[in-house]
């Protein structure tokens, strides 16, 4: 790259112009602290720099995913929290003394799970017994038959039928979602025998 002595001067007094405006801001600014941080990013290679960046992503990312609610009980957790019921229980539950706090949030966790499939009815004692069945006789190949009973008993504690034409025994997809399935039935069934 050909650069003259006149535009390199150029670019020198430019920079030299912009370093003096923001070596004399206040050092506590923001403005100040991002051109600073930048600064130092000028001088990482564009490998570092994307390894950077991305890290700051991935720890963005998890960071809102560890705060997202997973059920009931981790929503009125973080209201008595913001509302300061828990720091008052905290005072005044006696030392060595639990609360209960910690088992009520996984019982209203496993009960109300927050999104699009909230457990709308329980299990029949039948479907229950069933379902026990079919848990300790599963395989990984399913069957027309058992995808049908999966689909049926989803429906019913769930109240969303999935059409049995959609399951295809050829494609990851519907592979997928029979695994999705079966893991909210078997939590489902999971939560009767943690109440026994």
């Amino acid at each position: 790259m050909n650069v003259d002595k006149k535009s390199y001067k150029q670019l020198h007094k430019e920079r030299s112009e912009e370093v003096k405006y923001y070596e004399s801001l206040d050092k506590r600014t923001n403005k100040y602290k991002l051109w600073k941080e930048k600064q130092k990013d000028s001088y990482l290679s564009p490998e570092e720099k994307t390894k950077k960046y991305s890290e700051q992503i991935k720890s963005y990312k998890d960071s809102i995913k560890n705060k997202a609610p997973k059920g009931l009980g981790d929503v009125v957790e973080a209201v008595t929290k913001a509302t300061g019921i828990k720091k008052l229980v905290e005072v005044f539950t006696p030392e060595g003394v639990d609360c209960g706090c910690d088992k009520r949030k996984k019982d209203l966790n496993l009960s109300v799970e927050l999104g699009r499939h909230t457990v709308l009815r329980c299990m029949t004692e039948q479907q229950y017994n069933d379902y026990g069945a079919f848990m300790k006789a599963r395989t990984l190949t399913i069957e027309r038959p058992q995808v049908k009973y999966l689909t049926d008993l989803y429906a019913h504690v769930f109240a969303i039928q999935y059409p049995l034409d959609g399951f295809c025994s050829n494609c990851g997809g519907s592979a997928k979602r029979l695994s999705s399935i079966q893991k909210r039935l078997d939590k489902v069934y999971n939560s009767y025998e943690s109440k026994n």
